[in-house]
């Protein structure tokens, strides 16, 4: 829900619209189904530790797509991921129809496999009538000689892919958000703001580090749109009829939201690490440090969270995967023996990254948590990867 108000003129109503309310249930049935998974591994290991390992091993096996690559059918009966993606709460919206002229080479003869036909079962081979492109029809279209993939300078493909970025009005409302947001919250650290906290004496604001750490949901919102915005649209279609080359398209996409997210992560938290530092007398190069930090932190999050977007092809999903974490940690309903794997998630491993941790119990060198978190995000970019080159837009 933290993306609908840095959208321009949000309705309140969306929050219970058709749409929204199925993208709940399909939280809430991934939820249930990891529940019950792990409960009955539980119970029958009678061992804490072997439902966690089950969980952790549905949870990569999900998003990684392990089970498509063997069977599509496979993967959509026992991954929850496809299962809850698959299901249908509402009457489906009316396919999106490709502009009149997709499919035409420069001489005006149409593409083998683009047009209005209907999809034939079992092939996903036609783009007309908002049917999904396959790997194999993207590609068979480069080999017919009307789109060559060898034409497209993946420089082309970058700046496109940055153009519909930086003109998506909710990339500026999200990183505008995200600055106040930042701002405000240090302005008030610099201010010697204390705060009530359970286990002891009111602490000052700045030490309190999931409040700190809260506006990287906010920032969150440009990977995840920029990840998931084509998807969603049904504009992918037609970045495949023109980029056949997914390699390319892939590149392209992932190089253009890297080089918008870091001076955006830099933007959003910089500034307000400036005035904390400024009011506790730091000098220019712990200054720096510290800006460093942060902004390696968020884009670390970043990368995360735009890998879920493409895997998911959800804009809300991933920041409720992303933002599950922290809650369940905050609430402390986890039981103490889940620390070990908690401090391992990438939230808990970006503060320990900007030198804020939660709290001592899930603490780590930030050397360690920046290997770890480097390795959590080139395994989620390499699984988003192989999702891009495999799987039907």
């Amino acid at each position: 829900m933290l993306m609908f108000p840095v959208v321009a003129g949000w309705n309140p109503l969306i929050l219970v619209s058709p749409a929204v309310l199925a993208g709940y249930g399909r939280v809430v049935f991934v939820a249930v189904c990891l529940t019950v998974i792990a409960l009955g591994v539980t119970l029958a290991a009678r061992r804490a530790l072997a439902g966690v390992i089950v969980i952790g091993l549905v949870f990569f096996a999900g998003i990684s797509q392990v089970l498509a690559r063997v069977s599509g059918q496979l993967d959509a009966v026992f991954s929850p991921y496809s299962a809850a993606r698959n299901m249908v709460f509402f009457s489906s919206p009316a396919p999106v129809e490709p502009p009149p002229d997709l499919g035409y080479g420069a001489g005006g003869a149409r593409a083998p496999g683009l047009g209005g036909g209907r999809c034939r079962a079992g092939r996903m081979g036609r783009v007309g009538q908002g049917c999904p492109v396959s790997a194999k029809h993207a590609g068979g279209v480069a080999e017919a000689g009307q789109l060559k993939a060898g034409d497209i300078s993946w420089h082309g493909v970058m700046r496109a892919e940055m153009t519909k970025i930086l003109t998506d009005p909710v990339t500026w409302r999200a990183l505008a958000w995200a600055l106040v947001v930042n701002v405000a919250l240090y302005a008030l650290a610099a201010s010697n703001l204390r705060l009530a906290t359970s286990s002891g004496p009111p602490a000052p604001l700045w030490r309190i580090a999931p409040l700190m750490f809260a506006p990287v949901y906010v920032f969150l919102v440009i990977p995840v749109y920029a990840a998931a915005g084509e998807y969603v649209s049904g504009q992918m279609r037609i970045s495949l009829a023109a980029v056949p080359d997914r390699r390319l398209l892939a590149a392209g996409k992932l190089a253009a939201a890297g080089l918008l997210v870091v001076p955006g992560a830099l933007l959003a938290v910089g500034p307000g690490r400036v005035i904390l530092a400024l009011s506790q007398g730091l000098g220019l190069t712990a200054a720096a440090a510290d800006v460093v930090r942060w902004t390696v932190a968020y884009s670390l999050m970043a990368a995360v969270a735009y890998s879920l977007g493409v895997l998911l092809r959800n804009r809300v999903t991933p920041l409720a995967i992303l933002i599950m974490v922290p809650l369940m940690v905050s609430t402390g309903i986890l039981p103490a023996d889940w620390l070990g794997v908690i401090k391992l998630m990438p939230d808990q491993l970006s503060m320990n990254i900007a030198g804020a941790p939660y709290n001592e119990s899930v603490a780590m060198h930030p050397p360690a948590a920046l290997g770890i978190m480097l390795i959590w995000a080139a395994v989620m970019l390499i699984a988003q990867a192989a999702g891009v080159l495999r799987r039907d837009a």
